[in-house]
């Protein structure tokens, strides 16, 4: 990315500078890194197409109005793969030992400083710098062929998430389009319209029987406020590698989230969740979704979600705990204190 060129050109320039001048430089070079924006703030969404403009002028979106990605754009882009390699600056021989020098983070590279020696304070180190690695997060080259798969699929999941009728979709290939999962039935477009993409990727006749998702028992609407629930910064995706062109494109995908919320009665637990998978995706020639079929384990997915204790099992415990405490003052004979009803939320004596 820029921001990382520019941070090491930063570096190089201390070369012959006195030591004070040589921290002041190594700084500014840090608070740039940290400061470059992220990502295009243009207008629309960067990721995603069909969202506005006259082609949408008659779409009837389900909410009322078109989605902003921001924060789910924001949660890709900071965790989207890590690719390392490493770079040599020979030239870098003072810096000052920082917090923020050793790791300096922007939305597209990092920048690691692997130094031979550490001393504490705002202390300048003669040959302190042994390497520095440049470690940029994956970004897929404007045009390529991953960057065009990744932003095709997520205007497909946008189109099937907001738009409520299957004519307004722009990204699938009409009458054609089928989803099909782990071998599953292929459902229509407009069966999977209807029930909605996690139930398409969720309706398992093993996991009803886990107690982690039953598809039959969810809406639309209801898979997706448990989703969004579990991921109020939302839930990312990106393609890791494509195997193949068009029209058969076979490639690997990866689904991320942060469990900072409840799922179906567990607590969140702040941990990242996250499942791999692969598709293989037929598009004709206008690269309009023909059919889908997708790979992964919802296992994956779903033990991160289930991880957390059940609100109910945390409200027996304590229940559980009043009694115990209840029969040790009985049994001791000692004047017991007056205890709320442990089955009563009341607060009432009882």
């Amino acid at each position: 990315g820029g921001a990382g060129r520019g941070g090491a050109r930063a570096l190089s320039t201390v070369v012959g500078s006195s030591p004070s001048v040589q921290c002041l430089r190594v700084s500014a070079c840090v608070s740039d890194l940290m400061a470059a924006p992220a990502g295009d703030s243009s207008g629309g969404d960067k990721y995603r197409s069909h969202l506005a403009g006259e082609g949408e002028k008659n779409t009837v979106w389900r909410h009322g109005a078109p989605p902003t990605y921001d924060a789910v754009n924001s949660l890709f882009e900071a965790g989207r793969t890590q690719v390392f390699r490493r770079s040599s600056h020979p030239h870098v021989r003072h810096v000052e030992e920082t917090p923020s020098l050793l790791f300096c983070a922007t939305g597209k590279e990092r920048l690691f400083v692997a130094a031979s020696r550490q001393t504490g304070g705002r202390v300048c180190m003669r040959r302190c710098v042994t390497r520095v690695f440049l470690v940029p997060l994956q970004e897929w080259a404007k045009g390529s062929l991953e960057e065009t798969v990744q932003n095709a699929i997520k205007t497909w999941e946008m189109e099937l998430s907001h738009k409520a009728r299957i004519g307004d979709f722009k990204s699938v290939s009409p009458g054609r389009f089928t989803l099909s999962v782990n071998g599953g039935r292929a459902l229509t477009g407009e069966e999977t319209l209807a029930m909605g993409s996690y139930n398409a990727l969720l309706a398992s006749p093993i996991l009803p029987g886990t107690g982690a998702y039953d598809a039959a028992a969810e809406t639309f609407e209801s898979s997706h406020d448990l989703f969004r629930s579990a991921f109020p910064r939302g839930f990312a995706w990106e393609v890791v590698k494509v195997y193949s062109g068009p029209p058969v494109i076979a490639f690997k995908f990866r689904h991320w989230g942060h469990m900072e919320g409840p799922y179906k009665g567990h607590a969140p637990t702040g941990d990242k969740v996250e499942f791999y998978g692969v598709a293989v995706l037929k598009v004709d020639e206008q690269l309009r979704a023909e059919d889908v079929e997708v790979f992964y384990d919802p296992g994956e997915l779903l033990a991160g979600l289930i991880k957390g204790p059940k609100e109910e099992d945390e409200e027996a415990a304590a229940l559980a705990g009043r009694l115990r405490e209840a029969a040790t003052v009985s049994a001791s004979g000692a004047d017991a204190q007056p205890q709320a009803c442990p089955f009563l939320g009341s607060g009432k004596q009882g």
